[in-house]
């Protein structure tokens, strides 16, 4: 794969990640977003679950772009393209228990906010 190919992975990413950003679902569905049993449980975890995991997605666009840029003058051959490639699937696939984590805090079982006093 020719350079070009190579840097065209994050940049693309980081768009998909960006429209996530800026053009979240309004309402639950099953269609678009960040769709789990756990962000799915009301309005208020839907909301922050795909707030939460569209950061997170950003997060790993811009540092699979890094890391298509340090490849590009380190490593040649095939691994220059696997290596970002690599990092980006694990950064991706990081963000549904990351997420996950995050609502477990915020909200209980049914999707309501947890209130600061019941966590004590």
């Amino acid at each position: 794969m020719d350079w070009i190919g190579h840097l065209v992975l994050g940049p693309l990413i980081l768009a998909l990640a960006l429209f996530f950003k800026f053009y979240k679902p309004k309402k639950i569905n099953h269609l678009y977003g960040y769709r789990t049993a756990r962000s799915m449980k009301s309005k208020e975890s839907w909301e922050e679950g795909n707030r939460y995991s569209s950061n997170l997605m950003i997060l790993a666009a811009v540092l699979t772009c890094i890391t298509q840029i340090i490849t590009q003058y380190t490593i040649k051959g095939e691994w220059m393209f696997l290596v970002p490639v690599i990092v980006m699937c694990v950064l991706l696939v990081a963000i549904i228990p990351l997420t996950e984590i995050h609502l477990k805090k915020l909200f209980d079982k049914e999707g309501k906010p947890l209130s600061n006093s019941s966590n004590n």
